[in-house]
């Protein structure tokens, strides 16, 4: 860990300790901002248990830390939820409105997709709330070599209008790698 409080760390996140600055990170975004379609902010145990649910599939969640102070995260999920998609994740990247435009969420970004290609992902999808309008996420995303690959059109509704989503992808290195399929317990 830097001691140096002007130096970045990027770590695997710890749910029990870096849960309830997480929380206060994306709260910001779900309360102000079109970024998160989300309208209701997460409980710390919510996001604790968000965390952990990432963490049990195996999917890469990352904490940018100043000194001891958590100023971004980047995490990934199952995309839209299916295990027909398992080959690919959804990333999401969020920073401390204090601390953006530093090159934290590159850094956060370059890391992610560094551990979504060890761990033989084959794609990583963005989806970008309020689609064009969100400049910084797009930069971000293509600064990394993601690619617009869609829009769709007024599909939420936040802060008193509607607000497009853009989808952005990336394919991973292939490697050697092949695709195991994902099978859940039957009830």
């Amino acid at each position: 860990m830097a001691d140096s409080e002007s130096q970045i760390v990027i770590t695997p996140v710890d749910p029990q300790q870096d849960a309830a600055e997480i929380a206060r990170i994306y709260r910001y975004y779900v309360l102000n901002t079109f970024a998160t379609f989300e309208e209701i902010p997460p409980t710390c145990s919510e996001m604790r248990t968000r965390i952990e649910s990432s963490l049990d599939g195996d999917y890469p969640f990352l904490v940018a830390k100043i000194g001891r102070k958590c100023v971004g995260y980047a995490s990934t999920k199952l995309f839209y939820g299916r295990t027909a998609f398992h080959p690919s994740a959804e990333d999401s990247i969020f920073l401390d409105p204090e601390y953006c435009g530093r090159g934290i969420g590159r850094q956060l970004l370059r890391q992610l997709i560094e551990e979504c290609t060890q761990r033989g992902y084959l794609n990583l999808i963005a989806l970008i709330g309020g689609g064009s309008q969100n400049q910084g996420s797009i930069k971000l995303h293509e600064s990394c070599g993601f690619e617009l690959v869609g829009n769709l059109r007024n599909v939420g509704r936040k802060i008193g209008r509607l607000h497009d989503m853009s989808t952005m992808q990336l394919v991973l290195p292939r490697g050697h790698r092949t695709v195991e399929h994902v099978t859940t317990p039957s009830d």
